[in-house]
């Protein structure tokens, strides 16, 4: 269901995590630039599913055990972001720091979701329908993920990704926002490493 497809360089390791058939290019080559200068994870989940994101949570985290990684810096893309988050819930002290690239609360909401989703927004007593469904859904318990994060829409972000991140940024208690026009991509890699510099503990409030 989830597994690591690469493991290369010495150093603080950073995990760069996709959705099989989503964001293999990008990731991979993401994975290859990080390599060269620190240690570098190259994973790959099953698509996310209301189904089946629980399994690939412990799937991930039986992962990095088997690998020696007790704490990493993770980078994900897509829906496959929807693990980071909840691994941040679970257990925090796994997560040094996170890169959401094109993130949403949860991962690919299903018409029923879509449908409540309609309901909750015209009603002031926040989500009350959302414990009824299977599926994650972050955005009640962003506010408790206290590692620093850097949230990036890139290029090929759709509106809906795009909408997607800026609620994760603003919900975040340590977030910064950053978006990548066309053109942009390469600037990624060193993005990422000046993001990583920040300090786990205490980092600035939202910039």
């Amino acid at each position: 269901m989830l597994e690591i497809l690469a493991d290369n360089g010495t150093g603080r390791a950073f995990v760069v995590l996709f959705e099989s058939g989503a964001y293999a290019a990008a990731a991979r080559a993401l994975f290859e630039a990080l390599a060269g200068k620190t240690r570098a994870l190259l994973c790959q989940s099953a698509t996310v599913s209301d189904n089946n994101w629980q399994a690939l949570s412990v799937s991930l985290e039986s992962a990095l055990a088997a690998a020696g990684i007790r704490q990493s810096s993770f980078i994900s893309f897509g829906p496959a972001s929807s693990l980071v988050q909840n691994l941040c819930l679970r257990d925090i002290k796994q997560v040094r720091g996170a890169v959401f690239i094109d993130a949403s609360g949860r991962p690919h909401p299903t018409r029923t979701s879509r449908i409540i989703d309609a309901i909750e927004s015209k009603l002031p007593i926040g989500l009350p329908f959302r414990s009824r469904l299977p599926g994650f859904d972050g955005r009640s318990f962003l506010q408790r993920i206290r590692c620093p994060v850097l949230v990036i829409s890139s290029s090929r972000a759709s509106s809906y990704q795009k909408e997607q991140a800026h609620m994760i940024s603003r919900a975040l208690p340590t977030s910064w926002y950053l978006e990548l026009k066309s053109g942009e991509e390469a600037l990624l890699t060193d993005k990422i490493l000046e993001f990583a510099q920040l300090p786990a503990k205490r980092p600035m409030k939202n910039i």
